[in-house]
This record gives structure tokens, C-alpha cells and sequence, in this order.
């Protein structure tokens, strides 16, 4: 029954787009991951480590935010493979049904609900504790896990084949795990890598660089030229103001192209003012669209 899915995931595309900035001269192409089942995107990628290299067993226990991209990523794909999952889900208004947390729910047997992500640390601690849940595969909080590299590397990989040489590539920093990718990845070459920190502020997500690099196998090598950059509107995580909003639509409607309104637009607010980028990144400019535009659909039904 799931055969198309399952068959999906092992050869996931490498789709570019060219976009051609209205207000500037520059040329962005797009790593189009946002186009990946459901917007999914990059967590695709992600999951491709777990469920072709590592030898993954049941039961599988989910955990994270109840409207977050990690989990219905995860929660959607890993059944099609025949894995029994259970999930442990936080959020501060256990009230609200967004697209994510439909998906969640439409694809998981057992969900356990918490109020906050502290409340749901102290229940996975409890869950470790008891013998019962010995076998349990407990994955760690957005996929962060060393095989998530195996998918993300096949993913630089085509990009060198596609774009070789210099050039800039920008995303986002979430947990930081697709950061830590490029750099290791393009260590000693001539890509630029350019990131926005989003879910933490630059200074807090360096002081957690080296164990969060640690975490995942990687070593302190020579990494290339790299920046992190602030946002250059609201730094309030997970809020959308309404200057955001606009820009959102007005990209959909010139440029035909959906960047949600958390983490890409603060890239592209970027792009949109290249006079705030560092001087003299190296062209093409490349930027990978991680997916996640589920939840915020309804922004293209809003005038």
C-alpha cells in the first residue's frame, strides 16, 4: 500500500528553481525541499539516515512540540515503513489544532499530551526508568542524531554535482543540525555558508556549537568561511508580525514561490536587503527552502 512512499524517500529529488529578485539584480536559486510530500521538507532528508542505514526497531517513541515540523514529519513517514510509534507532545495551548498537529493525530495511535516541554521531559524520564521500555527506540528531539547526516550529505552531494565550485549557500538555524551539516560537508572548499539563526539568538546557539557538533560525530576541523546572522525583524520565536506576513505574500504572488513565515523569511528579508549581508559573497547565490509551510497556509487566503 505504501510501496510509492516508501520507494519516495529513498530517491528524494533535487529540485532548483531560479528567482530573480524584483528590487535587486541579484539571482536566487532555490533548493526546492518545500516541495517534498506535505512540505515536509528537509526533515525528509533527515529521516532518510535512520530508515535506510541505521537498523531501526520497533516500538518507536516520538517526542516534541504537538505543532512542530520534526513531528509530523516523522509521525507521518515512519508507519508507511511498518513502525509502531508513540508520541509524547508539548504545547502551551493544548486547544489549538493547527495543519501539523491534524497530521500528527490522523497518523499515530497513542498520543500523550503536556502543557509544557518541562512537564514532558520529566514524563520521558520516567519513561526511560522503567524496565518495561527497555527496547523502546526513543528518538532524540528534532531528529538531531548523527545518521540525519547520511541524508543531508546526499543532498550537498547533488548540489556540488548541480552547482559545482564557489558560491553561497543560506538557510536557517533551527536545532542547527543542517548548519552543522553544510560546514562540515563543504569543509575546504569554496562555498560560503550564510545562516540565519532563528530559533536562538547567534551568540547563544555558538556557546552550544562545539556540543552540539560533539553530539553528532562531528570534529572541530577547518570548517569554510561561514556567517550567522541575526534576524532583521522580530526575534520573538514562533510569532509572526504583520510586516512578515506581507512579505510572505508578496513573494508568493511575484515570484510564485511560498516561504514560510518563521524561519524563510528571515532570510529573505535578507535578500530583499542585500546591503545588510556581509560584502563579497561569492555567486550563485543558493538557498535551501527547508519545507515546514504547512501551518501556515491560511496566510494565501489573507488580504
Amino acid at each position: 500500500m505504501y510501496g510509492d512512499v516508501r520507494e519516495a524517500v529513498k530517491t528524494l529529488p533535487l529540485r532548483l528553481t531560479n528567482i530573480q529578485l524584483t528590487s535587486d539584480t541579484n539571482e536566487i536559486v532555490v533548493i526546492r525541499d518545500d516541495l517534498l510530500c506535505f512540505g515536509l521538507g528537509t526533515k525528509i532528508r533527515k529521516l532518510q539516515g535512520l530508515l535506510f542505514i541505521q537498523k531501526l526497531t520497533n516500538p518507536i517513541l516520538l517526542w516534541g512540540s504537538l505543532h512542530g515540523n520534526f513531528l509530523a514529519a516523522y509521525s507521518f513517514l515512519l508507519p508507511k515503513f511498518g513502525f509502531d510509534t508513540k508520541i509524547f507532545a508539548y504545547a502551551r495551548n493544548l486547544q489549538f489544532h493547527s495543519a501539523n498537529r491534524i497530521l500528527i493525530e490522523n497518523n499515530t495511535g497513542f498520543i500523550h499530551y503536556f502543557s509544557s516541554r518541562t512537564e514532558l521531559l520529566v514524563a520521558l524520564e520516567n519513561f526511560k526508568r522503567e524496565k518495561s521500555h527497555a527496547n523502546w527506540n526513543i528518538l532524540p528531539e528534532f531528529g538531531f542524531d548523527e545518521s540525519a547526516l547520511l541524508g543531508l550529505n546526499q543532498l550537498w552531494s547533488e548540489l556540488e554535482v548541480r552547482i559545482p565550485k564557489k558560491k553561497t549557500l543560506f538557510l536557517e538555524i533551527g536545532s542547527g543540525l543542517t548548519f552543522l551539516s553544510a560546514l562540515s560537508y563543504f569543509s575546504g572548499t569554496e562555498v560560503t555558508v550564510c545562516a540565519t539563526a532563528v530559533g536562538e539568538s547567534r551568540e547563544s546557539f555558538l556557546g552550544q556549537m562545539p556540543h552540539l557538533q560533539k553530539k553528532i560525530g562531528l570534529s572541530d576541523a577547518k570548517y569554510p568561511k561561514h556567517f550567522i546572522l541575526e534576524p532583521l525583524s522580530s526575534k520573538k520565536f514562533g510569532r509572526v508580525n504583520q510586516e512578515e506576513a506581507t512579505l510572505v505574500r508578496k513573494i508568493y504572488n511575484e515570484m510564485g514561490i511560498f516561504i514560510e513565515p518563521i524561519y524563510g523569511i528571515k532570510t529573505w528579508q535578507y535578500f530583499l536587503n542585500s546591503k545588510a549581508l556581509p560584502e563579497n559573497l561569492p555567486k550563485p547565490w543558493v538557498y535551501l527552502h527547508q519545507g515546514g509551510q504547512l501551518n501556515h497556509l491560511d496566510l494565501l487566503l489573507t488580504k
